[in-house]
């Protein structure tokens, strides 16, 4: 938990995490600050944490990424952090997997029905008329 108020908190986390050994240590402050960036990603090698580059940033002992883009969860749009792949590609949420899957059965039942419409004129052009229906 970081305050509003600089005291320190980044310093006494990230040492806390250590001894802990703890692999990784996210840090997410959406507004930024003068000493911090929005996000900032730590791994511990050999007992001492160094920042992870890049956005989104690759966490490979979980084979996942990192990062910040913008969506909208619960009636809220704005940053969020999001997972990634290996390729950058960012996972969608459930919310966006059920969208996807609407969208995509919508374009199936469309093309479905485009494919009949063409085999009706095809079997007209034959002389044959088809059942109404």
């Amino acid at each position: 938990v970081v305050s509003e108020t600089y005291r320190g908190e980044y310093e006494a986390k990230l040492e806390e995490y250590r001894q802990l050994e703890i692999r990784y240590y996210v840090v997410y402050n959406p507004l930024g600050s003068r000493q911090h960036d929005p996000l900032e990603v730590y791994e511990l090698v050999e007992g001492n944490y160094i920042r992870l580059p890049g956005e989104p940033v690759w966490l490979s002992g979980i084979g996942l990424g990192i990062g910040r883009g913008e969506g909208e969860f619960g009636g809220w749009r704005r940053e969020w952090l999001y997972w990634y792949d290996e390729s950058g590609e960012r996972y969608l949420t459930p919310e966006e997997y059920e969208q996807y899957r609407a969208d995509l059965a919508e374009q199936r039942a469309d093309l479905a029905e485009q494919q009949v419409e063409q085999l009706k004129q095809r079997l007209k052009d034959l002389g044959v008329e088809p059942e109404a229906g």
